[in-house]
């Protein structure tokens, strides 16, 4: 049962502002969010909408970088960590993050230039113990 009719004029004004909507939100070197980023390279965006961000400071960007929709980006374990290193997460020139992925780095994590990954790619610098498969990951060391 449809609780409503949705015509085709009604459905291209949702998409029209869905469109204008998500390029509004997307994240550029010259937002306020794209100025919290360690460096944020000219040409480069971060498309809407995200998921988790956090760290920025400790993170840097190249030009022309087009990061996907849906894509977590982390500096440490938690907002606001003092990081060892700077930068955690180096993303270089024209590199394309697919939506859905995640780059949760801890100590370096160095994406070159020119790097196209799929959809839903994790990439990470650290891992969890696994060694003892009787016990759940929650209970093993942290490397």
């Amino acid at each position: 049962m449809r609780l409503f009719k949705v015509t085709d004029a009604t459905g291209d004004l949702f998409d029209t502002i869905w469109r204008w909507f998500t390029a509004s939100a997307a994240i550029g070197p010259k937002s306020r969010r794209g100025k919290k980023f360690g460096k944020f390279g000219t040409g480069s965006i971060i498309l809407f909408p995200t998921t988790t961000i956090f760290n920025e400071n400790y993170i840097h960007i190249g030009k022309d970088t087009m990061i996907g929709e849906h894509v977590a980006l982390s500096a440490g374990m938690m907002p606001g960590q003092k990081c060892l290193t700077n930068p955690v997460v180096k993303i270089g020139d024209r590199c394309l993050i697919g939506r859905g992925s995640g780059i949760v780095g801890h100590l370096s994590i160095d994406i070159g230039d020119d790097v196209w990954t799929g959809h839903h790619v994790y990439i990470t610098d650290q891992s969890h113990g696994y060694l003892d498969i009787s016990k759940p990951i929650s209970h093993q060391s942290q490397p």
